[in-house]
């Protein structure tokens, strides 16, 4: 297999295989390599290139009409290993009420089980490098150890513990599965190459082929396979089946569903704790563990959910800085993320997010700059200094009420193939702000309680404007049993057409509160599987 660049490619030429994944993300390069590893001829098609680019970033434009999002540079970037690239590398495990249909979350509900899904995570897990939860500590200079597992602090009280895991580095997508993909003649993947439309025949049940063009420009390509997996991301997902609407109006894939229920993760950094002579909890904040580090948050337990009938929320807590290192932190954020990171982040994040640096302060801390080994040094150093850390900040995380009218459609704007962008009307809504508030009274009580010290800050302050998105795009071809309340079945094929699959955070019917990344490839494995690809997570080729 060579990488092979649009441009290159003679002009109308045809392009076959197999199977035809579109995308390489985590979703994309994940199925892409067990297929290949199964015996299927491959073909991956990526909008972007080995590096960012700005012509192919431009395709990434977006109408946003509802609560404010992120620049599309920060959340969808078009590139080999695709957003990835960006991210720090936080995973969370969806968790099996997610998968309930509760009574008081409409829409709520998956036409899997959380044990289906649990084999599938485990197995993400080890591909990912992810430390398993529950393993021996590391132990510190200072003779202290890092928590395994939850602090005793919170126990018997209406808490559950969360757990955020980082492997030692945030997995590079195209570094895990690129020898792999290299090494297989039946493997081909093209960058710099757009998909711009899809053909289905008379009847309306099957792909014949996808239309694309290089991205920069130029002429148009067919690409045919037995079967097609969009793997783009929620966005374009939806926007391309919505495009082929337009082109094949006798498409029987559902319509009234596609788009809707779209959903993030709205977060906030609110709450500020004065903790009581004595009282650590350091055991709360994020520390090394063999494999990685972790860190626990606070939720409220499943039954607790169940009586209160609100939504999955969590709560993790961050040492507060001095307003004197706010001050300069814009300077020190731009600079770590050109040398850490990939991607058009470390060139634009500090002007685009400057009004909000205080914000970024606990997105980024030392964990997710820092290499591992460093990381561990300076965990280390902390502990030997001994300094108590009496105030905390609180950040709020929360699932989203699956919601139709919060919704991705085509807009009035036009890409330079003169296709409609993408138009996305992000909604929030009042029982996301109602659980964080019930999180954070529930705080309070449970710090005065038991002496542990106080909430300085009322939770009845959480309003929608201080909540902004975590680029977590859920939602708009969900998961059902029937055609009628979703896009995709049990199989992550889509209703009604019998050769096409979607991959991705797209397909998710409700959001849980944490981190998908370890659940899209999870789920990424499930769609291998089911395709004949069995895995067992082992390690497909290390470095590309």
């Amino acid at each position: 297999m060579t990488v092979i660049v649009a441009r290159h490619l003679a002009p109308g030429q045809r392009i076959e295989a197999d199977v035809c994944v579109v995308g390489s993300g985590p979703a994309g390069l994940t199925v892409a390599a067990a297929l290949v590893r199964a015996g299927h001829s491959v073909c991956v098609i990526e909008s972007g290139y080995s590096a960012p680019h700005q012509g192919a970033q431009e395709l990434s434009a977006l109408e946003s009409v509802g609560h404010p999002v992120r620049e599309p540079f920060v959340h969808r970037l078009r590139m080999l290993g695709g957003t990835a690239n960006l991210w720090a590398g936080r995973c969370m495990p969806l968790e099996p009420i997610d998968f309930e249909t509760r009574d008081w979350v409409p829409a709520s509900g998956w036409p899997v089980s959380f044990a289906d899904y649990l084999g599938f995570l485990r197995q993400a897990g080890r591909l990912m490098g992810l430390p398993q939860p529950g393993v021996e500590p590391i132990a510190n200079r200072a003779g202290q150890q890092a928590p395994a597992g939850p602090p005793a602090l919170f126990e018997r009280t209406d808490f559950s513990s969360k757990l955020a895991l980082w492997a030692k580095r945030p997995p590079n997508f195209w570094s895990l599965f690129g020898t792999t993909l290299k090494r297989s003649s039946a493997c081909r993947i093209i960058i710099g190459l757009t998909v711009i439309g899809l053909r289905l025949n008379d009847a309306g049940t099957r792909v014949t082929a996808l239309r694309a063009v290089p991205s920069t420009g130029g002429p148009t390509h067919e690409l045919r396979a037995g079967r097609f997996i969009l793997a783009m991301g929620a966005i374009e997902n939806t926007r391309l089946l919505l495009l082929g609407l337009l082109d094949n109006p006798q498409a029987c894939y559902p319509r009234e569903p596609l788009g809707r229920y779209f959903m993030d993760h709205p977060r906030a950094l609110h709450g500020q704790i004065r903790l009581s002579a004595g009282v650590d909890l350091t055991r709360y904040l994020s520390c090394p563990v063999r494999g990685g580090m972790m860190q626990p948050g606070l939720g409220l337990a499943f039954e607790k959910q169940r009586i209160l009938r609100c939504l999955n929320g969590y709560l993790h807590f961050e040492v507060a800085r001095p307003s004197v290192v706010e001050q300069g932190y814009d300077t020190t954020i731009h600079v770590m993320k050109c040398l850490l990171r990939r991607g058009y982040a470390g060139r634009r994040l500090a002007p685009s997010l400057r009004p909000r640096i205080h914000d970024l302060i606990y997105h980024l801390t030392p964990r997710e700059l820092l290499p591992y080994d460093l990381y561990q040094l300076y965990f280390r150093a902390r502990a030997l200094a001994r300094v108590q850390r009496r105030n905390l900040v609180v950040y709020n995380h929360c699932e989203q009420v699956p919601d139709p009218d919060s919704r991705i459609t085509l807009g009035t704007g036009k890409d330079r193939f003169s296709n409609p962008l993408a138009r996305l009307n992000w909604r929030l809504h009042a029982p996301e702000i109602e659980t964080l508030v019930r999180l954070q009274e529930t705080l309070r009580t449970v710090l005065e309680t038991r002496g542990l010290g106080r909430l300085l800050s009322d939770p009845n302050d959480l309003e929608p404007a201080l909540f902004a998105d975590a680029s977590h795009h859920l939602g708009g071809t969900r998961m059902s049993a029937q055609p009628a309340t979703g896009v995709v079945d049990s199989d992550l094929k889509v209703h009604g057409v019998v050769n096409l699959f979607i991959c991705g955070g797209s397909v998710f019917p409700t959001s849980g509160s944490g981190n998908p990344t370890w659940s899209i490839v999870a789920f990424a494995l499930r769609l291998a599987d089911h395709l004949g690809a069995p895995s067992s997570g082992a390690a497909w080729g290390g470095a590309g």
